[in-house]
């Protein structure tokens, strides 16, 4: 959707975050949620900064072929199993 992202610190949010600097992880609350997105919207263009690096990244490491792939080399790596 091309939008920034304000998740909760969560060990994967805070990856996706750190890693694709799409958003920001805020502490769980409403209220941290309420300050972050007003902070989004005093700074529309950091907001589109942010959210242009979306579906990029998504396509690199968040679609279903991506994962399947990651998931197939995990089982190869188990004892007894071969390509």
């Amino acid at each position: 959707m091309a939008k920034c992202v304000v998740a909760n610190e969560h060990p994967e949010q805070c990856q996706v975050i750190e890693s694709s600097g799409i958003g920001h992880y805020i502490p769980w609350g409403g209220q941290y949620f309420v300050d972050e997105v007003c902070k989004l919207l005093d700074d529309l263009e950091r907001a589109r900064m942010m959210a242009s690096k979306g579906p990029d990244w998504l396509r690199e490491h968040r679609t279903y072929n991506v994962i399947a792939d990651l998931v197939e080399s995990q089982y190869k790596k188990l004892p007894g199993l071969t390509a």
